[in-house]
């Protein structure tokens, strides 16, 4: 007989925290068959994203809750409202850049580690990743990527754009936090915010970006953070092997419009939990 790990019960919100109990594990032990011929490279992790109002999911209908200000998980298909519970466990950063159609010859460069891209080499030398000097945010996008561990299997979450303040603002508090903790000691919750944009022409419109926190007051239970460090030290290695794919080409999130003039100005709209 299992004994299921107990969670607080007073959360108001979507879990996506992977089912322990006291026999199973979210890396699986003893040989594993039938893969033979799947490589490294052929494996995308799904993702966790917020939707917008254009986003192809909310346009198809794929499912009756994708709404805009929604979270969609790619794996199961599954739309459900904030906020979401998620057990993080590794983080990295990344750059993408789309290919612009209306440019001859320019082309789609990705960078799993925001540090040399596919195509144009470099991030730090590349023209793509600067600030226009009238203010207009540079052609390729730098990322914040999570990596939660779910029932379903490991999921990617990407802060980038207008949600890219918040990523970064939540992995400088984990860093700085004394005594340091892994990402995986408390869980994270994560929740849209509605915003608004003013579009050429003065017409204003509504978007959604992604605020994230610690859940400080619940320490995630020991077998639990076992699990997760075994799972992060997988997803560890297929990074540094340059194997940790995700699905880059998902962006429909609204470009940010105005330079920041500092650097605190980042982290506006910070959102209370």
């Amino acid at each position: 007989m299992t004994e299921q790990l107990a969670l607080p019960e007073d959360f108001r919100g979507k879990d996506l925290l992977p089912v322990l109990s006291s026999s199973t594990q979210l890396v699986p032990t003893g040989e594993i068959v039938g893969y033979d011929n799947v490589e490294p490279e052929d494996l995308v992790l799904p993702v966790i994203k917020c939707l917008q109002g254009m986003s192809p999911e909310v346009m198809q209908e794929v499912h009756p809750d994708a709404r805009p200000g929604r979270f969609f998980l790619t794996s199961t298909q599954e739309a459900f409202e904030g906020p979401i519970r998620v057990l993080l466990v590794h983080h990295h950063r990344s750059r993408f850049k789309p290919a612009d159609a209306n440019v001859s010859g320019d082309k789609q460069c990705i960078s799993s580690d925001a540090l040399k891209g596919s195509v144009y080499g470099y991030c730090s030398d590349c023209e793509f990743a600067e600030w226009g000097e009238d203010g207009k945010p540079p052609k390729c996008a730098l990322s914040h990527n999570f990596v939660a561990a779910t029932n379903n299997g490991p999921a990617l979450i990407r802060f980038n754009r207008t949600s890219f303040p918040a990523g970064k603002e939540f992995i400088s508090s984990c860093m700085l936090s004394i005594p340091r903790k892994n990402l995986w000691h408390h869980f994270a919750l994560i929740r849209s915010v509605v915003a608004t944009t003013r579009l050429p022409g003065g017409k204003e419109a509504t978007y959604y970006k992604m605020a994230i926190a610690w859940q400080r007051d619940v320490v995630v239970p020991e077998p639990m953070q076992q699990e997760a460090r075994k799972l992060y030290q997988q997803v560890e290695a297929a990074f540094s092997a340059g194997k940790l794919g995700g699905d880059e080409l998902d962006d429909d999130r609204p470009k940010t419009k105005v330079k920041p003039k500092s650097a605190a100005d980042e982290f506006e709209d910070k959102i209370p939990f």
